[in-house]
């Protein structure tokens, strides 16, 4: 019975074998080998065109990208067939961009150069493990690779698509590429919809070129119905611009556009008024390549991601040494004759803010006006009824003013959106004529440094110094500081929610202001694109918040083109020396953990991440003589020339939710004097490692914390 069993299965696989293959023979060993050869490739192919169908995958969206740039495509094949993939091969048309491997998990990444502009259907080949290629299913949308060349570049909102479209635009749009003008989809929304929108392309006649959608940057964080698309819009074309794309109109909808941006861009509400102006819109086009053709890389990217950004001279100074810029700052409140202007996002009661006290006590005493600006929710004064205490008996000084920025009354309404828009500014200001910016508030743990605290093993964590930084300013860029706090404070002292502080300012002049309206702007992230993003040689970054992960691609991206880039960072929990915690807030701890796992990916795309470590002092007896502090300072170095620091973090909160304030100096000499005092911390720091015992002991922390914070839009 076995027997025949086994003959009728050999019969039946015969049988499929022979309308397969048609009937071979088999006769010798070399004859066998290369049938079965042939039958295996033959299953592997079937299963690579078909498992995507019954086990999903990720298709590639629209590719765009400027002519010379980089281009990164990436496909996901998906778990059941990666095992079986040798390579994905990438093709726009039958032009072969290049081939990937799958990585281990899963996706298959390209870096390549865009060569030709233009749009051509953006194709996939997988590669079996045989060397048998098919095409990878289209996922029902077919996409495309377009590279954006020098002609005048319009964008068109898709929205229009999913509304009662006119029927006049496909022949306008047509007619606009037929006159040489090239045409850029625009997807503002949050949630993907590239078959719809391709669908809807199709349907309407309109011109099939790239869809450029915000949606997988827009997901990395909680918008809480928050109306981003302005932002996004005004980031794309700072993006396009800096890329050397003569960006020269947009046919958008009135919730995408914010007055007042982008004032070089033609904004329409139908492609027709574009038609009727394109001769200039040619014009500047060509302006427009011609002055990127002739200024340096740095230089171009400033300008564009900064162009509203306020310019002026003036002397510039840094500091990361706590004790001094404690006594700097003390010593010009003793020498202040007319004002003392400040603001903190946290304002706690301890040693300094005991003896700042003092200080503005005795200015007062001499006729000096202060004027102090808190955040209402982390320095906890006029939030839901609560008031600080200490802030309470500083106001009872003459001549002391002290107002909250967005205060939060018990009537008032309360969500999650209040308490995310916050103030995260701190400004010292003295006489109109000398300022900081940084990343000091006014607690211990920022104007100290390791010498004077007595650190033991038992030493809780909080009562151990952090790393921060600020750059101080003379001349006629505090001018500019000055005219934002005081737009701050009127709002603050009538008690409305703060609005766009963008001070007027020159054209000229080393030092760039660059101020963060919370979510009306994204000009702080802009700032941190333009340096990473222009750097040619080196990047050298100070920071301690889990990496938006936009700022993370930049900064592999920069490696890949030959730029060191450098990061220095701390522990949020203090550790000692053998990575050990000192004991502190939980929170703290798995904090630690997700932005240690940001860092950890950094290291292995070639990023050197340095933890910062203190001492050896006389006052600080725990094992290892050194500790593993945490690192406060917001700052960013490109090329040893020029300097971008202040309170703005390079996480998803500064980026898109509180008010920031840095400052721009383009200066060398000004550059060489932070690389040069950072260079000690570097030298004397430990070097992140993720082959580690340390590094593998946590791995286990790390992944659950990352994937349990709500670090995507708390930090």
């Amino acid at each position: 019975t076995e027997d025949t069993n086994e003959s009728q299965q050999r019969g039946l696989f015969t049988s499929i074998v022979d309308s397969l293959f048609g009937r071979v023979e088999l006769t010798t060993g070399e004859q066998r080998d290369s049938f079965w050869d042939g039958v295996r490739a033959f299953i592997e192919r079937q299963t690579l065109a078909g498992a995507y169908l019954s086990f999903g995958g990720q298709g590639p969206r629209d590719a765009v990208v400027a002519r010379g740039r980089e281009l990164t495509l990436r496909y996901r094949p998906g778990t059941i067939r990666a095992p079986l993939i040798r390579e994905v091969r990438f093709l726009a048309g039958d032009r072969e961009l290049g081939v990937a491997a799958p990585g281990a998990d899963g996706l298959a990444v390209l870096h390549t150069t865009a060569i030709t502009a233009g749009v051509a259907p953006l194709r996939i080949e997988l590669v079996g493990t045989s060397g048998e290629s098919v095409a990878a299913p289209q996922e029902g949308v077919s996409s495309v690779v377009h590279v954006l060349g020098s002609g005048p570049l319009i964008l068109i909102s898709v929205e229009p698509l999913f509304a009662n479209t006119p029927s006049d635009w496909a022949d306008t749009l047509h007619t606009l590429i037929d006159q040489g003008a090239d045409l850029l989809y625009i997807d503002l929304g949050r949630a993907e919809r590239g078959s719809k929108i391709v669908e809807r392309l199709k349907r309407y006649g309109w011109p099939r070129r790239g869809v450029l959608s915000v949606a997988p940057e827009r997901e990395k964080f909680e918008s809480w119905s928050v109306n981003f698309r302005p932002v996004f819009l005004d980031l794309t074309i700072r993006r396009l611009m800096a890329d050397g794309v003569p960006v020269v109109g947009a046919v958008v909808t009135e919730r995408e556009f914010a007055s007042g941006w982008c004032d070089d861009i033609f904004y329409a509400d139908a492609p027709q008024d574009l038609y009727d102006r394109l001769e200039d819109l040619v014009a500047q086009a060509q302006r427009l390549v011609a002055r990127a053709a002739a200024a340096e890389e740095l230089d171009w990217r400033i300008q564009q991601y900064c162009r509203q950004a306020p310019r002026a001279s003036g002397a510039v100074e840094f500091n990361c040494d706590n004790r001094a810029a404690r006594e700097e700052l003390f010593e010009a409140i003793e020498q202040a004759s007319r004002t003392i202007d400040l603001q903190f996002y946290i304002f706690r009661e301890g040693r300094f803010t005991r003896e700042l006290a003092v200080l503005l006590a005795r200015a007062s005493a001499r006729g000096v006006r202060t004027r102090l600006l808190v955040d209402a929710l982390w320095s906890n004064e006029n939030f839901l009824g609560t008031w600080n205490d200490f802030l309470h008996k500083v106001s009872r000084i003459d001549n002391i003013e002290i107002a909250s920025v967005d205060p939060v009354r018990l009537t008032d309404s309360l969500d999650a959106l209040r308490l995310r828009q916050r103030d995260h500014r701190k400004i010292a200001i003295v006489d109109d004529s000398v300022a900081w910016v940084g990343g000091r508030n006014a607690a211990d743990e920022y104007w100290h440094d390791w010498c004077e605290v007595p650190i033991a093993d038992w030493t809780e964590a909080e009562e151990i110094p952090w790393l921060d930084a600020h750059i101080r300013v003379e001349g006629a860029a505090v001018d500019s500081l000055s005219d934002m706090f005081e737009r701050t404070w009127q709002r603050a002292q009538a008690g409305q929610p703060a609005e766009s502080t963008l001070p007027p300012g020159g054209r000229e002049g080393p030092i760039r202001l660059i101020v963060h309206d919370g979510t009306r702007d994204a000009n702080a992230l802009a700032a941190y694109e333009a340096l990473i993003t222009g750097a040619q040689e080196h990047l050298l970054l100070v920071n301690d918040f889990p990496v938006f992960e936009r700022i993370a691609e930049l900064l592999t991206a920069a490696v890949r083109r030959g730029v060191r880039v450098q990061f220095l960072t701390g522990s949020v929990l203090a550790r000692r020396l053998d990575g050990t915690f000192f004991r502190g807030g939980r929170h703290r701890e798995l904090f630690e953990y997700v932005t240690k796992q940001r860092f950890g990916a950094l290291a292995d795309a070639g990023i050197e991440v340095y933890e910062f470590v203190a001492g050896p002092c006389r006052r600080m007896a725990v094992q290892g003589e050194r500790v593993r502090p945490y690192v406060h300072a917001k700052l960013s170095v490109a090329d040893r020339r020029v300097v971008c620091g202040g309170s703005a973090n390079l996480d998803a909160t500064a980026s898109f939710w509180e008010r920031e304030c840095n400052l721009l100096v383009d200066d060398p000499t000004f550059a060489d004097e932070v690389c040069n005092a950072l260079q000690p911390l570097l030298d004397h720091a430990l070097r992140l490692d993720t082959s580690s015992h340390e590094w593998r002991r946590e791995a286990a922390q790390r992944e659950i914390a990352a994937r349990l914070w709500p670090d995507a839009y708390l930090s």
